[in-house]
């Protein structure tokens, strides 16, 4: 093995170390456990034997002892941060298994931040539960080939499950192959196929949507009156080639003159190399066919269109629902689309590509864009260099909005939602947990 190898394997070696001290005894290793641990390349279970035996514990308010309380799960996700969508997806989640009956907690992984007031409200509670794990739910995002390898390797196994959601293609060898050694609790069934179309064991996969709450805010706004006034179409997200929002302007201004509808993108970031929210003001004004529309400079603004670039609460965000009758999911990538959820949780209608998660929680009376292809995602990401995602039919899409113009729905539920409740989530990850626990 070349030196290069051998110090590559070190690191990924000590890094599994500080995973399971982090874990289970929520501190870093000394440098001379550490370099014990290395020297003797020991496994994952020798290592959580060792903080066993020396009765080592987590500090702080609650924490864990000696891995005392009743059998349970240990749910390790990113949770902290009340306005990203992969820390709500996975609270919900934790939350719904809790409920269900089943001993959960939960710990962060720190790197995205403190938790928030939000955030603390609503699983803070789990943070302090003891349970002796016998299963363990580790969440992360599935970064690169490599990235993914290294972190399926921090997790205890073998009643382990790797939670999460992807927004392409495929996953490469490397992953697959690391992949095969766990099991998979995924958002959607396009997030099955891709994990299948990479190798990995059918068997190995499941399908976990993102549950809701019977207090979720977006709830409350079913069955109101929609405000006089032409049609308001909006979406929210950070702009990237991923969800595309220049495309998705695009449409509007070819669909539609100023005063027949309104736009509203809400965003808080941007991608490195894609066009800001100034930038994207301006950006298709020279395109013929939207000056032939009658767009223009002057026009290109409240209450026509409206890119807001700012940092809102969750009663500005519900705000928005409340305001808008079309919801815009025209990415080439979801594993799941949150903000899409809430949006035909509250009543709206949604237009969307085949992107991933649309497509498990839309209505019959949503309105689809049909796929064209596919395309090589951007290598912004650090995905498989052969990893794809959806392109669309752009005329269609354009056609999509004069549809949805002249058929606005009712502010009411439009498909059943029963799936997707916490009630139903949380049963059925307990399904598959349960018996491991008696194991």
């Amino acid at each position: 093995m070349s030196y290069m190898k051998i110090k590559l394997a070190r690191q990924a070696h000590a890094e599994m170390v500080r995973g399971v001290f982090r874990l289970f005894a929520g501190r870093k290793p000394t440098l001379k456990e550490l370099e014990k641990f290395v020297a003797s390349r020991a496994s994952r279970d020798a290592v959580k034997a060792y903080i066993v035996a020396n009765g080592l514990r987590k500090d702080g308010n609650g924490a864990l002892e000696n891995f005392t309380g009743p059998a349970g799960v240990h749910f390790h996700s990113y949770w902290e941060l009340s306005g990203n969508g992969l820390c709500a997806a996975w609270r919900r989640q934790a939350r719904a298994l809790a409920d269900s009956g089943i001993h959960v907690r939960l710990s962060g992984k720190g790197a995205w931040g403190k938790p928030d007031a939000q955030a603390l409200a609503e699983v803070g509670h789990l943070t302090t539960t003891q349970v002796l794990p016998r299963v363990t739910i580790d969440c992360f995002p599935l970064g690169s080939e490599q990235a993914i390898a290294t972190s399926i390797q921090r997790v205890t196994r073998p009643r382990q499950i790797v939670c999460t959601m992807m927004e392409r293609d495929r996953i490469g060898p490397s992953a697959a192959a690391a992949a095969n050694q766990v099991d998979w609790w995924l958002s959607c069934p396009a997030n099955v196929e891709a994990f299948a179309r990479s190798g990995v064991q059918v068997s190995r996969l499941k399908v976990i949507p993102v549950p809701f709450f019977p207090e979720d805010p977006a709830i409350t706004l079913v069955g109101r009156q929609r405000n006089v006034g032409v049609p308001r179409y909006y979406h929210i997200g950070t702009l990237c080639t991923r969800k595309d929002q220049a495309r998705l302007l695009l449409g509007f201004l070819r669909a539609f003159k100023p005063g027949q509808a309104q736009l509203r993108i809400k965003t808080a970031g941007v991608d490195a190399g894609y066009p800001d929210a100034e930038r994207l003001r301006v950006l298709h004004l020279e395109d013929e066919r939207v000056r032939n529309n009658g767009w223009n400079v002057n026009n290109m603004r409240a209450p026509h269109v409206e890119i807001v670039h700012a940092f809102w609460s969750e009663d500005q965000v519900i705000e928005l629902h409340r305001w808008g009758d079309v919801y815009l999911s025209i990415a080439h990538g979801e594993g799941w689309d949150m903000p899409a959820f809430a949006a035909i949780l509250a009543g709206n209608m949604l237009i969307y590509t085949p992107s991933g998660g649309p497509q498990s929680f839309a209505g019959e009376k949503d309105l689809l864009v049909r796929q064209t292809g596919w395309e090589v995602c951007n290598s912004f990401y650090s995905w498989e260099r052969d990893a794809r995602w959806i392109t669309y039919d752009e005329e269609h899409y354009v056609e999509q909005l004069r549809v949805a113009s002249d058929n606005l729905l009712p502010k009411e539920q439009h498909r059943d939602f029963t799936p997707f409740t916490a009630k139903s989530v949380g049963a059925l990850m307990r399904s598959y947990v349960e018996p491991m626990l008696g194991a």
